[in-house]
């Protein structure tokens, strides 16, 4: 499926995107994995792929990255790709994650997302967490609808 966006608008997007989050952010929830940088984007198959560096205070019992927190990055990544599409913010409508291998800790991972549609009133994505060295093994995916009808504001 082919996107109205070039590979070039969608990197100019995506980085006034980012920089707005990282003007929001304080380390507090729901950013608490940071703002990710953006590693590669192609604006006709509506995809980005971002980078986080995992961090200690991102660990679980196990000592792995908490499922809360690749959640969340997952969640931030398909969000800011449905931001992208729509030309706007859009709420997350659904999220669902699948954990198959463990996320490490003092690692630089990436996030690739792909928009799956884009319709009058949602976009839904596909995001999967991997190691840049490992890109073709999936440690965490997710699928998302994100709500892109524009707001109407109130009187």
């Amino acid at each position: 499926m082919s996107f109205e966006l070039t590979t070039q608008q969608m990197r100019q997007q995506a980085q006034i995107t980012l920089s707005s989050l990282a003007k929001h952010n304080r380390g507090e929830w729901p950013l608490i994995c940071g703002v990710p940088q953006l590693v590669d984007c192609d604006g006709p198959s509506g995809s980005l792929t971002l980078a986080y560096h995992t961090l200690p205070q991102m660990s679980n019992a196990l000592g792995i990255v908490h499922g809360g927190v690749t959640a969340t990055m997952l969640d931030n990544c398909m969000g800011i790709t449905s931001c992208v599409m729509a030309g706007h913010i859009t709420p997350t409508v659904t999220i669902t994650v699948n954990y198959a291998k463990p996320v490490p800790l003092d690692a630089t991972i990436h996030v690739r997302t792909r928009t799956v549609s884009k319709g009058r009133t949602t976009v839904h994505l596909l995001a999967e967490i991997f190691l840049s060295s490992h890109p073709d093994e999936a440690l965490v995916s997710a699928t998302g609808v994100y709500y892109a009808a524009p707001t109407q504001s109130r009187p």
